[in-house]
């Protein structure tokens, strides 16, 4: 897996500081998707996040599909969104998870750091969106580093863009409004 994610690594920290759970996405071996709350990851200073978990829960299973993810956070308050697509893997390093060792990976992982069942769950990073609720603009950043700072309704097209280059499908036959409907 490629590192050196060029995307604003600190913005992505400051607008998820401060969260205290994130929720991991991943595609089964049968195709449906899967989410759990987690502790949120470590920013690595490649760009990359890095969680804790056991090598034997069914998540592991889940990335060795496809290795597709989606981490997101959500503040309840604000109504500020974060979403971070990308590639994961497995990485055994005692070392690293000893020094990420918190109280509250002590509270989900008993055994402690040593626990020879843990591993580390590497994201390296493709994509940010970042929604700002009070400014009303979408922020994404892709694999490239550039940011495109969009209001809702340019979010909307592009999101519609990119659903119709999914399906195979016209964008023209959808119109801006529609949430997954063609017009009439």
């Amino acid at each position: 897996m490629a590192t050196g994610s060029l995307y604003d690594r600190d913005a992505l920290e400051r607008m998820t500081s401060g969260f205290r759970v994130a929720v991991l996405v991943t595609l089964t071996r049968d195709g449906m998707l899967r989410s759990r709350p987690m502790l949120p990851p470590e920013i690595e200073s490649d760009g990359s996040l890095v969680f804790v978990t056991r090598r034997d829960d069914p998540k592991v299973e889940d990335i060795g599909t496809t290795g597709s993810v989606n981490v997101s956070w959500v503040d309840q308050h604000t109504d500020d969104y974060v979403s971070v697509s990308g590639r994961a893997e497995c990485v055994e390093n005692p070392m690293r998870i000893a020094s990420l060792w918190t109280p509250e990976l002590q509270r989900w992982f008993p055994r402690g750091p040593s626990d020879e069942r843990l591993t580390l769950l590497r994201v390296e990073v493709d994509r940010i969106e970042m929604w700002d609720d009070a400014s009303g603009r979408m922020v994404v950043m892709g694999h490239d580093g550039v940011a495109a700072d969009l209001d809702s309704e340019e979010h909307e097209r592009r999101l519609y863009e990119s659903r119709a280059r999914h399906q195979h499908v016209d964008p023209s036959e959808y119109h801006l409004g529609a949430v997954d409907e063609p017009p009439d």
